[in-house]
């Protein structure tokens, strides 16, 4: 036994078990989907190509790359029971997640020359729970952060590949990998501009290029073109003429209206609020541990740039590339929604309307990518210059205390009663954001304990037990996890089955002893996560077609679900329609006599 745990592989592959095992622990908890438009659009290519009519209910339906649905593809092959099938693109979600564990293990032992058994793990741990999604519904983030981690190996392995021929393939496997996550997502396109920049940054620094130039310019304009193509391909393949405008297909909108809107004064406000609100989440969600982190690296970045002896050495070079490759993917995504979203965020600060928009101050899930690699990054850095901690602590007191001080004064008096702002804060306040109200002291306790947590962070630095901080980074990591996974996205997806678990029995019975290919669904939202329940039936009764209700348009089914009796009523073109309800708030429709006496024979009550 003792000979399998000096093994490298054993630690490996614990690190991944480990990580696997704890998200394994809520897959009893799914049953559907979390966000249900989001999420059955991505599904709708694969579906198509399985044979599902989902055309219904797809009326404001929005792109999530085709490289996602082709990956899905194979599940609706494979899974005809709806939750089986969910769960099994759940697990697939967790896979993507654990691997990092694994991976970011083998990274710091081989090019960050790191020894230490414990840090190694918990290090690897740490960087496998550093992410903003919980792997208990399905998304193309998950695939996305995985595809940042592969990248940052390649771009690992290319510093120590001397052969030409070597280093032309792997900088094409870059490429590739690059190329798929575009293919995930649009957002994919700042991989290949913050790479572009990393690029000259070290070309600056080094005096030599980490990538083969002729095979990067080749790959990158056919990867671009290819992935351009396949959208387009898949939106045909959908139904959608060229030219038709449809959400998600872009990741930037247009400078002509931002330009513009920067002329009003207040639009600077917004901005600086989306900025401070941006950095001020990497804090949040790593108890003021990514400051140091940052200001290391930044160390690295400009003595780099003013080419200084010690940076110029062999050593430091893992540390430039891959900080500037995810330091400049961080800076790009934060400044698009800056940019993008200031104007908004300034109109509602001074005119109230849809608190939505200021999800752009918090909305730590675009970046939280590439947060993990500067995490490991991080870690590798101070195991080995451990004596800056102790020298920067105070400084990074202090910048926490500016952030923290911005944050309390000027932004949560704007989102202190939105409960969608609150998801980095709920963990520590225990808010269950769907369920509680969410006030100025859910975002005020909150602070206080993350403050705690790090002022415990500077405790131990001051002692020099840094032995712990990482193994407690770990708990606070995987409690926030546990924590948004049952009371965020799991609490979002356990109310849409909820609602719909009855309506979904009756149609499971209806179907197997009644002929129906056709539902017409009144689109509602719950008041618990505002998801519309049309896609959860559509999801959980794949077979049969629903077809979403418009305002102006007359029911024709003989099925019918909706809120209400009386909402319906007003969209019928016949008066044989006798309704039941199904729970709280849902109803059904059935128009011919033969389905209303199989309705009461299964037991549902009459409304009418």
């Amino acid at each position: 036994m003792k000979k399998i745990m000096n093994k490298s592989w054993f630690y490996i592959a614990l690190s991944f078990f480990v990580a696997f095992g704890i998200r394994l622990l809520f897959i009893s908890r799914v049953h559907t989907m979390s966000i249900t438009g989001d999420e059955i659009f991505s599904f709708w290519p694969a579906a198509k190509m399985a044979g599902y009519d989902w055309q219904g209910v797809m009326n404001t339906y929005r792109y999530y790359g085709f490289g996602y649905s082709l990956l899905l593809y194979p599940f609706f092959l494979i899974f005809k029971d709806p939750i089986v099938l969910y769960r099994a693109m759940v697990i697939l979600m967790m896979i993507c997640q654990s691997l990092v564990a694994p991976i970011s293990y083998h990274l710091l032992k081989r090019y960050f020359n790191i020894k230490n058994i414990w840090v190694l793990f918990f290090g690897s741990i740490a960087c496998a729970f550093m992410v903003s999604v919980r792997a208990v519904y399905t998304y193309p983030e998950f695939v996305y952060d995985l595809m940042v981690w592969l990248s940052v190996w390649i771009l690992l392995k290319l510093l120590h590949t001397e052969n030409a021929w070597k280093k032309a393939a792997f900088t094409f496997l870059l490429l590739m990998c690059i190329g798929y996550a575009y293919s995930v997502h649009a957002r994919g396109i700042t991989l290949i501009a913050g790479l572009v920049l990393a690029i000259l940054f070290f070309a600056w620094v080094y005096r030599k290029c980490p990538v083969s130039i002729p095979v990067l310019v080749a790959a990158a304009a056919a990867g671009i073109i290819g992935v351009r193509w396949g959208m387009n391909f898949l939106l045909s393949h959908l139904g959608y003429q060229s030219g038709t405008a449809v959400g998600n297909t872009v990741a930037v909108g247009g400078l002509g209206g931002i330009i513009q809107a920067f002329k009003e004064p207040e639009t600077w406000t917004g901005f600086i609020n989306i900025i401070i609100g941006q950095m001020n989440e990497a804090i949040a969600n790593t108890a003021g541990l990514a400051i140091f982190v940052v200001m290391g690296l930044f160390v690295v970045m400009w003595k780099g740039l003013l080419r200084k002896k010690e940076v110029l050495d062999k050593q430091y070079q893992p540390y430039l590339l891959i900080s500037s490759f995810c330091l400049m993917c961080v800076v790009i995504t934060i400044g698009g929604m800056a940019l993008q979203g200031a104007s908004g965020v300034a109109w509602v600060m001074k005119n109230g309307g849809d608190k939505d928009v200021f999800r752009k101050i918090t909305y730590f899930r675009y970046y939280a990518a590439y947060i993990g690699p500067l995490l490991m990054l991080g870690i590798a850095y101070f195991v080995q210059k451990r004596e800056l901690l102790n020298s920067w602590k105070n400084k990074a007191l202090l910048i926490y205390a500016l952030l923290q001080g911005y944050w309390i004064f000027c932004i949560v008096p704007l989102i202190y009663d939105y409960s969608g702002c609150v998801w980095s804060y709920a963990p520590y306040s225990l808010t269950r954001g769907f369920y509680d109200p969410t006030r100025v002291r859910t975002y005020l306790i909150g602070s206080l304990v993350i403050t705690v947590l790090f002022i415990l962070f500077y405790f131990l630095i001051s002692k020099k037990e840094l032995k712990w901080i990482l193994p407690v980074f770990c708990e606070i990591l995987i409690y926030n996890y546990a924590f948004n996974a049952i009371f965020h996205e799991g609490a979002r997806a356990k109310a849409n089955w909820t609602e719909t678990e009855n309506g979904i029995a009756f149609i499971d019975r209806l179907k197997g002893q009644k002929e129906i290919s056709e539902i017409d669904i009144l689109p509602y939202y719950l008041s618990v996560g505002g998801q519309g329940t049309q896609f959860t039936y559509q999801f959980s009764e794949p077979e049969i077609k629903f077809n979403e209700i418009e305002e102006n348009e007359e029911i024709k089914s003989k099925v019918v679900i909706g809120p209400d009796q009386d909402s319906l009523k007003t969209k019928l073109n016949s008066n044989d329609y006798k309704f039941y309800k199904f729970g709280e708030s849902e109803v059904i429709g059935l128009k011919t006599k033969e389905l209303q006496d199989f309705a009461e024979q299964y037991g549902l009550e009459s409304i009418q």
